[in-house]
């Protein structure tokens, strides 16, 4: 997309970025588009001077637009989980991090689900791996369709997930924590040549409530999780006080 000069094509004559600072009078873009066709931006250049851009030049912007792509993938796949797509663990703590230090300026809670497949070994034992693959990545969707925006869904490794809830405290937490129970019940999962009935147990843990440091909060929800596998799975379960002592004590 060209426009050799602003002030004189209709559609841009009016524009504040053209009447007032900077006074861009000509600008020329190519999109920032993903393998998968999806238009994320534009690079774009623009100059204080009417201009015309030759077909090298605007040959050498796409050249640049393919390798700001290129960059923008290798960032995505160092944050996310090759196999479902969810963030990894890597960015989970990160982003549990960065989470904590804005809900301690701000006065907020921030949630914590521990999300385990029940008897997914037996998944793994009976139709093999590849299967195994096929349900950990239909669990991801379902875990995906169940956030906001502002949460971040991640896969802690093997059969275990992390959901961060921003803003979210013990009722609201155990409330969504159903929800995503409910709805990995109610999912059928094609693995192999037939369709599963899979369960999840949850555990669930917030700061401030059950720790001041990301490693804290995340080992009270472990031990919520154990809980709630301890209990028969396929249920939710939070963190007690006395749990979220042990787990401080080990953390210090």
């Amino acid at each position: 997309f060209v426009v050799p000069d602003a002030l004189e094509d209709p559609r841009f004559a009016k524009h504040a970025l053209v009447v007032d600072p900077p006074r861009a009078r000509s600008y020329a873009g190519v999109p920032l588009v993903t393998p998968q066709d999806h238009v994320l931006g534009t690079l774009c250049v623009i100059d204080f001077v009417p201009r015309k851009f030759d077909p090298k030049q605007i040959g050498t912007l796409r050249i640049l637009a393919r390798q700001v792509m290129w960059q923008l993938d290798l960032n995505l796949q160092a944050m996310r989980d090759p196999l479902t797509g969810l963030y990894n663990r890597r960015q989970l703590e990160e982003s549990l991090h960065r989470e904590i230090l804005r809900a301690r300026r701000g006065g907020a809670s921030v949630g914590i689900m521990a999300i385990d497949v029940d008897h997914f070994k037996q998944v793994n034992d009976t139709l093999g791996h590849e299967a195994g693959d096929c349900v950990l990545r239909k669990i991801a969707d379902e875990l995906a369709s169940c956030v906001r925006e502002e949460d971040v869904a991640c896969r802690a490794g093997g059969e275990e997930f992390v959901i961060i809830l921003p803003g979210t405290g013990k009722p609201a937490l155990r409330s969504r924590a159903e929800t995503v129970r409910r709805k990995i019940e109610q999912a059928r999962i094609r693995a192999g040549d037939g369709t599963l009935n899979l369960t999840v147990s949850i555990g669930l843990a917030s700061f401030p409530s059950y720790g001041d440091i990301g490693q804290s909060v995340l080992r009270a929800a472990d031990v919520a999780l154990y809980k709630a596998k301890a209990a028969g799975r396929n249920r939710v379960a939070m963190c007690t006080p006395s749990g979220a002592r042990s787990t401080a004590a080990g953390v210090a």
